[in-house]
């Protein structure tokens, strides 16, 4: 086995531990959360491009995009709309 096929694991527990954080009330915790979806992005990608799946590496970069969102959203500092 390829040590990149493994990337696939720590990739799938980011992803949970992520959804996990996100759900929180506390905003550390949310914060910590798209941080997390984000390490789980570019995991997903790495291992896509090693596993030549095209639209997993596509729809993690829309995913990245929209957790970059997210992030932003969540500091009322910077926030687009504070609804």
């Amino acid at each position: 086995m390829d040590w990149l096929d493994l990337i696939q694991w720590p990739a799938m527990v980011a992803t949970v531990v992520a959804a996990w954080l996100i759900g929180s009330l506390d905003l550390r915790r949310r914060t910590i959360g798209f941080w997390c979806f984000l390490l789980s992005n570019a995991l997903w990608i790495l291992w896509g491009w090693h596993a030549h799946a095209w639209a997993l590496i596509v729809l993690q970069l829309c995913l990245a995009l929209m957790n970059v969102r997210g992030l932003r959203k969540n500091d009322p500092h910077k926030a687009e709309n504070p609804r």
